[in-house]
């Protein structure tokens, strides 16, 4: 009878054990699957890399590891004086969040930027004193045996330097001193340009690029009413009295900005812009067509049309602006195509 009762109690306690095991493995699983339960914060906020990036415009990139606790951080750009913030957007993929500073003026390369990581507030992170000029000399040294690199990088340089000596730019630091190439001619090949129908009553006076952040081909239209247009097929907007760069037309060497007066107004100025035009597609023929004419007035161009309708300018600082934007644009076709 006692072997019996002190069986009896080992199986009594044997299952208290196994019901106490069991209550703390389900606390465990609902502690785990509690929506509320703390999570513990890393707080990690790094910049991690920055790059270049060469497409309508200069982009440079900033490479960013959050924790979850600093998302919505956003990053604040300085240089110059001048300040603009950014969000990121996140790469899944390499877990990283990407703040971007886009539409960097080609004379601007060597211009220092600060980057602050700020989040409610504090900053977080901070990346001082960078540069597009900086991450070129990187590149440089990161890839000496990359040729196509090398020269797409120094045209690029090649190009800045171009602006900044035909903008009268911080001529004491040329962003290309170290790594000047020689720029390529273009060929008769790359003069396409044709218009027929002109003289109506929006009559196409120049056809133009600009040379800011991004380059863009526009033409400028006189005419008493707003004339409509398309761009390859697609109709734009005309913009009035638009101020225009002070790069030279095919038509003239000597571009002034038009100012509000009356006989300016009477005039009826209007300009139609495309989009920023990638390097790669430089050489690519773009049709603007006067749809409010009758017959409709129709122009084909490029950018490297007007590169070169600018060969025989007068003004050397143009000539070589024109044919250092025309080496860019052959540099990263070469490098794409490899």
């Amino acid at each position: 009878m006692k072997s019996n009762m002190k069986h009896i109690r080992k199986i009594v306690s044997l299952v208290s054990v196994l019901c106490v095991v069991a209550a703390l493995m389900c606390m465990n699983v609902f502690a785990e699957e509690n929506d509320d339960a703390e999570v513990v914060c890393e707080h990690t906020a790094e910049i991690i890399a920055s790059n270049i990036s060469l497409d309508k415009d200069i982009t440079l990139k900033y490479y960013v590891k959050l924790c979850d606790c600093y998302k919505g951080a956003k990053m604040v750009f300085s240089s110059g004086g001048k300040s603009i913030t950014k969000a990121a957007y996140y790469d899944a993929e390499a877990d990283e969040y990407i703040f971007a500073l886009t539409k960097i003026a080609p004379q601007a390369m060597g211009d220092l930027i600060d980057a602050e990581l700020v989040f409610d507030g504090e900053i977080i992170a901070t990346k001082e004193n960078y540069s597009v000029l900086e991450n070129c000399k990187n590149l440089l040294e990161k890839y000496p045996d990359d040729e196509k690199m090398q020269y797409l990088i120094k045209a690029l340089l090649n190009y800045g330097a171009a602006v900044q000596n035909y903008r009268d730019y911080n001529l004491d630091a040329m962003v290309n001193a170290g790594f000047e190439i020689d720029s390529v001619r273009p060929g008769q090949d790359e003069s396409v340009k044709d218009i027929i129908n002109n003289g109506g009553e929006a009559n196409v006076e120049a056809a133009n690029i600009t040379f800011d952040s991004e380059n863009k081909v526009f033409i400028k239209v006189t005419c008493d009413y707003e004339p409509t247009a398309t761009i390859n097929g697609v109709p734009v907007k005309a913009i009035y009295q638009e101020i225009e760069t002070d790069v030279e037309t095919e038509e003239t060497e000597e571009t002034e900005e038009p100012t509000e007066t009356e006989e300016n107004i009477t005039s009826g100025i209007w300009l139609f812009y495309t989009d920023g035009i990638t390097p790669d597609n430089f050489d690519e023929t773009i049709t603007f067509v006067i749809t409010s004419n009758d017959p409709q007035t129709e122009l084909t161009y490029s950018v490297n049309s007007y590169v070169y309708s600018m060969l025989d300018s007068q003004k050397a600082s143009m000539r070589n602006l024109a044919m250092a934007l025309y080496t860019y644009g052959v540099a990263v076709e070469s490098y794409l195509a490899a």
